[in-house]
Formats: C-alpha cells, structure tokens, sequence
C-alpha cells in the first residue's frame, strides 16, 4: 500500500517509442512534472490473461523484456509513491530484421601459442537485441571444427562477445560465425577473411638451424683432425726412412 506525503500526480507514459517483439525495454518511472519515482511498479497484462509485474529501483529504473509476440497489446497500470494508478498501453511490433555483424578483432592483435586468444565479435540489433552468438573455429577447412557459444540473459542487451579460444596450436584457422536475436531472426557470416593465423615459435626455426651448424661444424672438425693426423703420419714416416 503506498502512503500518500504529498499531493499525487499521474506518471508519465513511459512507452511512447515503438516497442518489438523480444525487446528489452530500459526505462525510468517519472511523474507528470519528470520527477522520479522511486520503487515504483508496472504492472503488465494482455488481453488472453498473461500477467506480470516489475518493480523499479530507487533511482526510478526498470528493465524488462517482452517475450517474442508480435502484435501483442499489452495493458500497463503504474502505481508507486505519491502516485495515481495511471494506464496506459502498447502494441508489439514484429521484427523480421536480421542482426548486423559490426567488427572482427583479436586479442592479442598478432595472435601467440603461448597466451590465450579472443575473438571479439561486436553485434547489433536495433529492436528485440541479440540472443546468441555462435563460433566454428577449424584449422581444416572445416572438415573438423570447435563450437563456441555466448548469449545475453534474459535481462542483458549487450553488443560485444569476446570468445576466450584458449592457447591454440601453430596454424591458420579460419571460422563462421552465426548471430541470433531475440525475434529468432538469424544471420550466417562466411567470409574468405574469416581467419589468423598463429606464427610458429623462434625455436622451431632456431633449433633445426642449431643442428645443422653443430653437424657442420663437427664435420669440420673431424676433417681438420684427419687431415692433421695424415700429415703427421707422413712426418713420422719420413723420419723413420732417414733412421
């Protein structure tokens, strides 16, 4: 029960920008004169009986996400402190457009065998949000691949997912990549240019390079003495024709 310390005003509509099916709608509850209102409640109902309250925080704020119906219509009373019970109401509106892949970056920027490796794949979608976003990853051509996976909660609309790869193996790899919204609109991104490579560690140039000097060098060396003792042998010789 809210208690009345000052006069009560209606709240202002909250929903007046289209809203899409699947959307995460971030807001905050104000009264008629924009002032906040805090712990308020929405109280959510549609027409075939499905129900639902939120409740704001002290700063006024609210988030919550309507489920993946277009054309839904929805009947809202918000009620609060110093507040009138105020209605008012939305329509869902469909959205069939796909998610948009923005940018490709890894971390770190020249990848290595010996640190971990991201894939930073920043998405967007302008109206229900992004759901998922999947990874192959093959060395192959894709004759075998790794699965990834990374999604928004139910309460999250973020944009940027950062795949932690794990410390992979010499090679260039390459990978697709799949986007899905809240709608379940879904987009596949194939690309030539989908792929880095990992350079091969110093070592492995160096260590074949440090065998064949040390062969070489142990040949030279073997040579230089048996041409050493041949000369002595025909010095001991001579000196043993003059006794």
């Amino acid at each position: 029960m809210d208690i009345y310390t000052n006069k009560p005003k209606f709240a202002m509509n909250p929903f007046t920008d289209p809203v899409y099916e699947g959307q995460l709608i971030s807001t905050t509850l104000r009264d008629i004169d924009g002032d906040i209102v805090p712990y308020g409640r929405v109280h959510f109902r549609t027409d075939d009986g499905k129900y639902r309250t939120v409740y704001a925080d002290e700063e006024g704020s609210v988030d919550f996400r309507v489920p993946a119906q277009e054309n839904e219509i929805y009947n809202i009373t918000i009620t609060g402190h110093n507040l009138i019970p105020s209605y008012f109401s939305f329509e869902t509106k469909a959205d069939d457009t796909k998610p948009k892949l923005l940018e490709i970056t890894t971390s770190p920027r020249n990848p290595l065998i010996t640190k971990n490796i991201y894939l930073n794949i920043e998405a967007y979608d302008n109206n229900s949000g992004i759901e998922s976003v999947f990874l192959l990853l093959s060395n192959d051509n894709f004759e075998n691949y790794s699965f990834y996976e990374l999604s928004n909660s139910f309460e999250q609309n973020e944009n940027l997912f950062s795949f932690n790869l794990g410390r992979l193996k010499a090679g260039e790899f390459s990978y697709s990549i799949v986007i899905r919204d809240y709608a379940n609109n879904t987009y596949s991104y194939n690309n030539d240019n989908f792929k880095f490579t990992i350079a091969k560690p110093i070592i492995d140039y160096i260590f074949p390079i440090s065998i064949i000097l040390v062969v070489g060098v142990v040949g030279i060396s073997i040579i230089v003495v048996y041409k050493g003792l041949q000369k002595y042998s025909e010095i001991v010789r001579k000196i043993s024709e003059k006794i």
